[in-house]
């Protein structure tokens, strides 16, 4: 049929407005990578009673990291990390202790978050107790669409957290 065009007439401003917006969009310079995987190194998001998964971790930056588990009641939980110091470009895998798995024991079903904290300095790392609780509204407040931040101190450290979002089921 004549007169019928899928492209719209500004198509082609569109399209260089998006590219420019695209080249200009400004790259964080501290970024942290990770990924929750299985006991047979697949990415998972739902996990079971008794499941065992691993985290592998990479950072842009020389950074210590913490990770911390926060379940679908609002406990939270510090992972132990043997040795908390990565390299930039290094890829590791935790858990790094000798005869030890992070496994899902609780029986504590729903949404739950890790947060894994990496900053240049371990005086940017949050204070590990072993107690605490979140209020469950606090949670998603907290760690609603977090993927990484950077935070610069008078100190001159940066740190960045990661956020990983899955579900225990029964």
């Amino acid at each position: 049929m004549p007169g019928l065009n899928y492209k719209p007439a500004n198509y082609e401003l569109a399209k260089s407005i998006n590219e420019d917006f695209v080249r200009n969009i400004p790259k964080p310079d501290y970024l942290i990578t990770a990924a929750m995987l299985d006991s047979e190194d697949n990415l998972v998001n739902m996990l079971y009673p008794n499941d065992i998964v691993k985290f592998m971790i990479s950072v842009e930056k020389d950074s210590y990291i913490a990770i911390l588990c926060i379940d679908a009641n609002g406990d939270k939980n510090w992972l132990p990390v043997a040795y908390n110091f990565i390299r930039a470009g290094e890829v590791r895998t935790f858990p790094d202790l000798k005869d030890t798995v992070f496994k899902v024991v609780d029986g504590v079903y729903g949404a739950e978050q890790i947060l894994i904290y990496a900053s240049t300095s371990e005086k940017g790392l949050p204070e590990q107790t072993s107690t605490g609780k979140y209020a469950k509204n606090d949670i998603q407040k907290i760690t609603r669409g977090i993927t990484a931040l950077k935070q610069s101190s008078a100190e001159n450290y940066e740190t960045s957290v990661f956020k990983i979002t899955y579900t225990v089921m029964e």
